[in-house]
């Protein structure tokens, strides 16, 4: 289904995949005037893509969007995301890469059914302990942050399958959980990392 976010009728909608991608910063004020007042009240809503939309915050409505599983906030200018967020249980993919977030809140700990998390590109220096109970996350998103330690919680990511750093990270050493035998291991098997170096 087709539809145009500039007509405010998205409310009644039983919409379950929503995509705006503004490609133009002149763009934003559409955004603000009618999708940022009816997008809350989606809740049908599984798929919600504002990747590229020059997006400075996100409303505190979404935290109601409970059939959420895939959010994707990514190449944006958010400097902080809701703590709410964390109470999106369904949620199974949150890109929030590409902005400028400084820190993320330790409520994303209780996103249970999470297994793609990605928050490289961004301005993060540590990373909360919680979010080492996120028992299903296989793919972690770490590069082009400033990153100086990671939690030993993290230790208990016992899915874990990738993790993505980069030279940017300034991690003087891996959580000790995960090294054995000079090479990462983790929960019995060998984690495949990807490095991504910069120019």
């Amino acid at each position: 289904m087709l539809v145009d976010p500039m007509k405010p009728n998205l409310k009644p909608l039983g919409i379950k995949r929503f995509k705006i991608n503004c490609d133009t910063r002149l763009a934003t004020s559409a955004f603000d005037f009618d999708v940022r007042r009816y997008i809350g009240g989606l809740t049908a809503l599984e798929e919600l893509d504002l990747r590229v939309n020059y997006l400075t915050s996100v409303p505190a409505a979404f935290s109601g969007l409970t059939a959420l599983t895939d959010l994707h906030l990514g190449e944006n200018q958010l400097m902080s995301v809701p703590a709410a967020l964390g109470g999106l249980t369904r949620l199974e993919v949150l890109d929030l890469s590409e902005n400028k977030l400084e820190a993320v809140p330790a409520e994303f700990g209780g996103l249970s059914a999470l297994y793609s998390l990605h928050l490289n590109a961004n301005q993060l220096t540590s990373l909360p302990a919680e979010l080492g109970g996120l028992s299903k996350l296989t793919e972690l998103h770490l590069d082009r942050n400033p990153l100086t330690s990671v939690p030993a919680g993290l230790g208990g990511l016992t899915a874990l399958t990738t993790l993505r750093l980069s030279r940017r990270n300034q991690l003087p050493i891996m959580p000790a959980e995960w090294m054995k035998g000079g090479s990462l291991e983790h929960g019995g098997c060998r984690i495949n990392i990807n490095f991504y170096y910069e120019n």
